[in-house]
């Protein structure tokens, strides 16, 4: 499959999205979804898009619990995958997120695709993550308020703690 035209990503949209096919895979799902891919923002551990979440917010146990909520409504696994096929190419549920989240990026005027707008992009097409997240108090909207901060480099609302 061709990969869609977008502006380049970051690195770290690179590894989250790496670890969201690691975990399909290993599913054996067949199609990456937002959820896989809010999954692997979250467990790439430090982003803008955690880093909005919380400025939007959400306590740092709410942004660590975010994977296990998301996996455990994945369902049970389709099927397994022997070992050495554990690759996923770009499906086409990644390359819609990735559609949808290079028009965040260029609506911002940002030159990289980032988890931001890629979290952002899975919020805005209200999708299963949108509603695990819309559980610990934080809307579309405020998202957004906190990513806007967040990129301004305003202070944070809290001080961080030692995880």
């Amino acid at each position: 499959m061709a990969s869609p035209r977008v502006r380049p990503l970051t690195s770290r949209t690179r590894v989250a999205l790496a670890i969201a096919r690691g975990i399909a895979a290993a599913r054996g799902d067949r199609d990456l979804t937002p959820t896989h891919i809010a999954v692997g923002i979250v467990r790439e551990g430090s982003n803008p898009a955690l880093a909005a979440l919380w400025y939007a917010g959400m306590s740092e146990d709410e942004i660590r619990r975010i994977p296990f909520e998301l996996e455990h409504s994945l369902g049970e696994p389709p099927g397994r995958i022997p070992p050495r096929q554990l690759t996923i190419d770009l499906t086409p549920g990644e390359e819609d997120v990735l559609r949808l989240s290079d028009l965040e990026a260029d609506h911002l005027g940002h030159p990289f695709l980032g988890t931001e707008h890629i979290l952002l992009a899975i919020l805005r097409a209200d999708s299963p993550p949108t509603q695990h997240i819309a559980k610990h108090g934080v809307s579309t909207e405020n998202y957004v308020d906190g990513m806007l901060s967040m990129l301004r480099g305003d202070p944070p609302p809290s001080p961080p703690t030692a995880v």
